[in-house]
């Protein structure tokens, strides 16, 4: 006995997509798509929660730093703030601290607060990668507020790793001429920057 024409099974055996085995997988790639769905709304409510998060934080430092002034000597509120998410989760608290700099309003509040990151990360060691990542990318702002405010940073850091940003920053000659003059000064001056 030969199978009927366009069957594809022999007499007496079941259709591929009846076999037990056929059944087996059809329902472990339902339970494969299943669970990736579960992980895409986990993930959906976590960007929304990240968000979130980011919003109300940059809310409290704005309003810190909007009542506040930074000034060199005096411990600013925000310190506290930024000091408590590094000591609860330094990864994530890094992550965040860039996203609220990058998402603050004026290029004041963005310097001051910049200034309040380097401030709390000095009494910490080592000074993390994406702190100086964060502070090269002042560096290039448009705005000489957020300019100045990195390269004071970076005097307060201190270390070779400062230095040769500060090198980099002077060698591409787009400094206004105030500016520059103060980075010849903390490089070449009494506080004397490793590499220099």
């Amino acid at each position: 006995p030969f199978p009927e024409a366009g069957s594809s099974t022999h007499p007496g055996e079941q259709p591929v997509e009846d076999r037990p085995e056929g059944l087996s997988e059809l329902q472990r790639r339902n339970e494969l798509l299943r669970r990736e769905a579960a992980q895409y709304r986990i993930f959906e409510r976590q960007i929304k929660n990240a968000a979130s998060l980011l919003h109300n934080t940059c809310s409290r430092v704005a309003q810190a730093l909007s009542e506040i002034p930074v000034e060199a000597g005096v411990a600013h509120p925000a310190e506290t703030m930024v000091s408590g998410w590094l000591t609860a989760d330094a990864q994530l608290a890094g992550n965040l601290l860039c996203g609220v700099f990058r998402t603050l309003g004026p290029s004041p509040t963005r310097g001051d607060f910049l200034l309040v990151i380097g401030r709390v990360l000095a009494q910490r060691d080592p000074i993390p990668e994406w702190a100086y990542e964060l502070v090269q990318e002042a560096l290039t702002a448009p705005h000489v507020e957020i300019r100045d405010a990195a390269i004071r940073v970076l005097e307060i850091w201190g270390g070779r790793r400062a230095g040769d940003l500060l090198r980099v920053h002077l060698e591409r000659g787009t400094e206004v001429q105030w500016l520059a003059e103060y980075v010849k000064e903390i490089t070449g001056g009494p506080i004397r920057i490793a590499g220099y």
